[in-house]
């Protein structure tokens, strides 16, 4: 949940506690024109139970929202260690390029063939017009993987041009 989505809900919460005062203030300025003891306690013994939903609904809600914080913090520390394990697994495939080591020969009609049958699945399907998540769902793979594993062929293809 965004913060964006809890701000607005503590918007929301202090819009209701807002109305509540406003309610009770205007209960008490009746209450008071009444003048009537009877009809002050009366009302009070009529205001008294939606304030007690209301303190407790109050405290549903702040629970409700230190859980949704508690959950959006966790999203962001896992998200930031997945950001880390890409970063780490780019500057190994960056420095296996920039080192001339790949995991592709040179077949006999000089194409680039992969080593890993899992990999010359890949580049087949891509070679059909199949995009990564078709070719992610067909091979139960990763779609992060097969962008990867298409996303080096593109380098070995740039870095062979280049010699």
């Amino acid at each position: 949940m965004s913060s964006v989505v809890l701000k607005w809900l503590l918007l929301g919460q202090i819009g209701i506690d807002i109305t509540l005062a406003i309610v009770f203030v205007f209960a008490l300025r009746k209450f008071v024109y009444f003048q009537r003891e009877n009809l002050l306690e009366t009302a009070t013994d009529k205001v008294g139970p939606f304030l007690t939903e209301a303190k407790r609904v109050a405290g549903q809600f702040r629970l409700q929202l230190k859980e949704k914080h508690r959950l959006v913090k966790s999203l962001n520390v896992e998200l930031d260690r997945r950001i880390a394990s890409l970063n780490v697994l780019l500057n190994r495939a960056d420095v296996l390029l920039s080192s001339g080591i790949g995991s592709e020969r040179p077949s006999a009609s000089g194409n680039l063939i992969p080593s890993n049958s899992q990999q010359s699945q890949i580049i087949g399907l891509a070679k059909q017009g199949r995009n990564a998540k078709e070719i992610a769902k067909m091979l139960s793979l990763p779609r992060g993987e097969v962008e990867l594993v298409l996303e080096l062929k593109r380098k070995f293809i740039r870095l062979r041009k280049q010699r």
